[in-house]
């Protein structure tokens, strides 16, 4: 997907011969997720390159980047020799204080439009959700876990706000988010509720009230949320 305004070619060799213009804007990793928007305009993708990308579905045209821990431009952090962040001596990336750029520090493993596409929310192995909104172009918010689900009750206080529920090792957590930087006074920067796993959490749906669990080892449970509902 490409927004420079010219097909893709194929050189004598049958490969694929990309414009440079093209190089720029597109993934430099491969890509783990993508996503359409529920009304089937936008795209969003998730990559290895630990970015993430929102793109118009008909023109090709990216409309977001949360840019990428790269070493270049406004990036002054130092990576390796394959582009991966330099490590400290706990395994951890290393980023300059005074970097600007929001991408996550691991590979983005999935990627998701709220259901009233105004915000895009995004999971890395460097174990945190983050949240895009879509209108301003930038990151709301920053969550902890490796994986998430979205929760729209059907109250009036739910016009303002969702619930994000994310998976983090044995523990669910879920945090309050709100739909829109106009409300953002009614969001919360930590956890609403937070629930205890049997064992780490491999995979979680949410219904309703309900939250079904599966953890290592295949045990499961069904956690009771009232609130997410109303």
């Amino acid at each position: 997907m490409t927004s420079c305004g010219s097909s893709v070619e194929e050189d004598d060799f049958a490969r694929l011969v990309i414009n440079p213009a093209c190089e720029e804007i597109s993934h430099s990793g491969g890509v783990r997720s993508v996503a359409f928007s529920p009304d089937g305009t936008h795209v969003v993708s998730g990559s290895d390159d630990c970015s993430v990308k929102i793109w118009n579905a008909v023109t090709g045209e990216q409309i977001l980047s949360s840019g990428e821990h790269n070493g270049k431009g406004l990036c002054k952090c130092k990576v390796d020799e394959y582009g991966c962040l330099e490590e400290d001596d706990d395994r951890k990336p290393i980023v300059n204080p005074g970097c600007p750029v929001t991408a996550h520090l691991g590979c983005v493993t999935r990627v998701k439009f709220s259901d009233d596409g105004g915000q895009v929310i995004s999971a890395s192995d460097d174990n945190t959700v983050r949240v895009w909104d879509v209108a301003s172009r930038t990151q709301v918010r920053e969550l902890a876990g490796d994986d998430f689900a979205l929760v729209d009750g059907l109250s009036e206080k739910h016009k303002k706000f969702r619930h994000v529920v994310t998976s983090c090792g044995d523990t669910l957590k879920i945090y309050r988010v709100a739909k829109n930087q106009q409300h953002a006074e009614d969001g919360a920067t930590a956890p609403v509720a937070c629930f205890k796993a049997p064992d780490r959490i491999t995979f979680f749906r949410c219904h309703g009230s309900a939250i079904v669990v599966r953890c290592v080892g295949g045990q499961k449970c069904v956690l009771s949320a009232p609130f997410l509902a109303v």
